[in-house]
């Protein structure tokens, strides 16, 4: 019965992992802001890979999100946002498919980007 239940579970793991989209190639900061700006453009969806910090735990960790990018501008344009922007940063304004709102992006923390379909 064990190891009926541990197959299930096994199995289902797998399952679940080879159904998972891969993160995108890393590519060049410059090639990021090229595809991104190319999206805005065409208005298409962009699956990128965001370094985030956690202070719980005190390092990075690689979000996988799919947005819709809007427009890109410096930290100072944004004003009156819920959190402070840096001034000397570029951010990338997008609809976040995953929080299902409007967020803001550092480009410099975009580490992979390809446009969706």
């Amino acid at each position: 019965m064990e190891y009926l239940v541990l197959f299930g579970i096994f199995y289902l793991m797998r399952k679940i992992s080879s159904s998972k989209k891969p993160a995108p190639q890393a590519i060049s900061p410059k090639d990021i802001k090229d595809l991104i700006n190319k999206a805005i453009s065409k208005k298409k969806r962009l699956r990128i890979g965001y370094e985030c910090y956690k202070n719980d735990i005190d390092h990075t960790i690689v979000s996988n999100r799919v947005i819709l990018p809007l427009k890109i501008d410096s930290g100072d344009k944004f004003v009156g946002k819920k959190y402070d922007l840096n001034a000397n940063k570029l951010y990338l304004n997008a609809f976040c498919e995953l929080r299902d709102e409007e967020r803001h992006f550092r480009l410099d923390r975009i580490v992979s980007a390809e446009i969706v379909c």
